[in-house]
C-alpha cells in the first residue's frame, strides 16, 4: 500500500511540474469532458449535414482561469457530383468567455445544407468542459 500511495505522490508531483511550465488536457472533444490545465488548444469539430437545413451544438463549463473562444463557420462544400463550385467559409457564431464565467451554450445554427465546423480556442485555460455536437449528418 505504501508503494501505491508513493506512486500517487511521484504522478501528482510530476503532473504539476509540467503543467506549470506547459499546461495539459486530458479528454477528447465531443466524446468525453476536457479537463485543461493551464492549457492553450484548440479544437475542431466538423460535421456534414444532409439531411437537416440546421445544427446544434452545446458546450457547458467554468472557466477559471484563462479565456474561451468559440466559433462556428458554415460553408457549402464543392460537389463534383452536380458540378458546383461550393461556397466559402462564412462565421455564423463567435463568442468568448474569460475568468470566472460559466458557459452555458445551447445554439441551434440555421444555415442550411452543408459543412458546420466549431472552434474552440482555449487559452491558458483551467476547468472542466463538455461540448455535444448534433445534427443530421455523417460524422
Amino acid at each position: 500500500m505504501r508503494a501505491l500511495l508513493q506512486f500517487l505522490g511521484f504522478c501528482f508531483i510530476v503532473f504539476f511540474v509540467v503543467g506549470e511550465f506547459q499546461g495539459w488536457s486530458v479528454g477528447i472533444a465531443t466524446q468525453t469532458p476536457m479537463l485543461l490545465y493551464k492549457g492553450s488548444k484548440a479544437f475542431e469539430i466538423t460535421r456534414d449535414v444532409l439531411y437537416e437545413d440546421q445544427f446544434d451544438f452545446d458546450l457547458r463549463g467554468k472557466v477559471n482561469d484563462g479565456n474561451v473562444r468559440v466559433e462556428a463557420f458554415f460553408e457549402i462544400p464543392p460537389s463534383f457530383q452536380a458540378g458546383t463550385a461550393g461556397k466559402a467559409p462564412k462565421k455564423v457564431f463567435d463568442e468568448e468567455f474569460g475568468t470566472g464565467q460559466d458557459i452555458q451554450l445551447n445554439e441551434i445554427l440555421k444555415s442550411g445544407k452543408g459543412r458546420y465546423t466549431v472552434r474552440i480556442l482555449y487559452n491558458d485555460v483551467t476547468g472542466i468542459f463538455r461540448m455535444n455536437a448534433t445534427g443530421q449528418g455523417r460524422l
